[in-house]
Formats: structure tokens, sequence, C-alpha cells
């Protein structure tokens, strides 16, 4: 089954770019290898950690790699080419975009009821 996609104007340069609507199992798990290959966890426990600017990096190019179909109707070259662009104001906005696939969904989910009625 084919994924439904999705289509964003980056606000400055007005190219448009090709996403994914969602993000499967296998890319989801990728995407948390990569989050957590940049931080440093806790030894005493607790939900605190830090992530590093490389980190960082990693997690973004990933999520980008993963989600990012087509940039400006090329498939090619895609994450070099974001790298590319002028305005950090355009970058800011499609990582704002693919991080909305890594959101939890569950409002979305309705609830049915099974008995007699």
């Amino acid at each position: 089954m084919e994924r439904e996609k999705n289509e964003m104007v980056l606000p400055s340069c007005k190219k448009k770019v090709k996403i994914k609507s969602y993000l499967n199992v296998g890319e989801q798990r990728k995407l948390s290898e990569a989050l957590m290959s940049g931080k440093d966890i806790n030894p005493d426990g607790g939900d605190e950690f830090k992530m590093s600017y490389d980190g960082m990096n990693k997690y973004q190019n990933t999520l980008i790699e993963l989600a990012v179909i087509s940039f400006d109707g090329l498939e090619e070259r895609i994450l070099e080419r974001i790298e590319d662009l002028k305005d950090i104001e355009d970058f800011r906005a499609l990582i704002d975009e693919l991080t909305k696939l890594t959101k939890d969904e569950k409002k979305k989910k309705s609830t049915k009821t099974i008995g007699n009625s």
C-alpha cells in the first residue's frame, strides 16, 4: 500500500517539499536510534539527558532522509540541497513540519463500544 504524501512550501524560498504522511515502524526505529545515539544518559537514572550538537544534526539528517520524498521537484541529493538553503527559517519550518510526524496521534483514534444495545 502506497502512503499518502503531503506537500509544504517553504516560507522564504517558496520551494515545494513532498513529505511522507507518516513514518512506519521501521522508520521510527531508525529515527529513535539516531536520537539516542546523540544523548548522554544520566547514570543515576531519571529522564535527564543532554544532546550534543552532532547528535542533533544526526537526528535531523535522519529525519530528513526518512521523511522527505522530494525537494523542489527532485528526488536526488535532497539533504545536500536542503543544506544549501539560504534562509535558516526555511530549514526550521521544514524541521517543524517533519517533527509533527514523530508526535503521538492517539487523539485521532476513535473508540468503539462493542456490546448489546
